[in-house]
């Protein structure tokens, strides 16, 4: 069971520190919905991987592209942190983007997948304010469920991440039940915010046009 972190704003503590973040863009997806590579469909002039770049920038010292096992996007100028292993899914992805953010000297990485391109600064900044008051992983919530590329995690959830790997698993949430783990309600944040775009009729339907 999910060890969740009460919802109630905590007062602040002069032990807990503002978060020092790094941004990570998860772009290493198949995109076998879409057809295409989505991160480099174009929408309102920009494609999707710069619009989840610009997203994270102004609330993150660095932005770092999780770009599964090889590198992508040479133009970005990013740089890329790559899975420790083939096939370990997303989990793999953030377990070497925590690994990184750590020895970076950042203490909690905002993740955004690259198909979500409503998402703004503000909500990472609600994010970032609530992980400040202990939780250790905070995710937006959809009406679908939690949306776990959407969100910041500490890095000390590292060793919780890569003992999951280490028993099979591959799903994002598959660590929740030894961290505590809170979430922010997308319509408090901003309804849609976490919409993803997977296939030609959902990009089409956001007012993008497939070449």
């Amino acid at each position: 069971m999910t060890r969740a972190a009460s919802d109630t704003p905590a007062r602040p503590r002069s032990h807990r520190l503002a978060p020092v973040a790094w941004g990570v863009v998860f772009c290493g997806g198949a995109s076998q919905r879409m057809g295409r590579d989505k991160a480099r469909l174009v929408l309102a002039g920009t494609t999707l991987v710069e619009r989840a770049a610009a997203a994270l920038s102004p609330v993150t010292r660095r932005v770092l592209l999780a770009s599964g096992t090889t590198e992508r996007y040479p133009e970005l100028g990013l740089e890329h942190v790559l899975d420790g292993e083939a096939g370990g899914g997303p989990l793999a992805g953030l377990a070497a983007a925590l690994a990184r953010v750590e020895e970076g000297g950042a203490t909690h990485a905002c993740v955004l997948a690259c198909d979500m391109p409503r998402a703004r600064a503000a909500e990472f900044e609600a994010l970032l304010a609530r992980s400040a008051q202990g939780a250790d992983v905070c995710l937006v919530a959809t009406e679908g469920g939690m949306e776990p590329l959407f969100g910041v995690y500490a890095t000390r959830v590292l060793p919780a991440v890569r003992a999951a790997l280490a028993r099979g698993e591959r799903r994002m949430i598959a660590f929740h039940g030894d961290v505590a783990v809170a979430t922010l309600d997308e319509r408090a944040l901003a309804p849609g915010c976490a919409r993803n775009l997977n296939t030609p009729a959902e990009f089409a339907a956001e007012g993008g046009v497939l070449a």
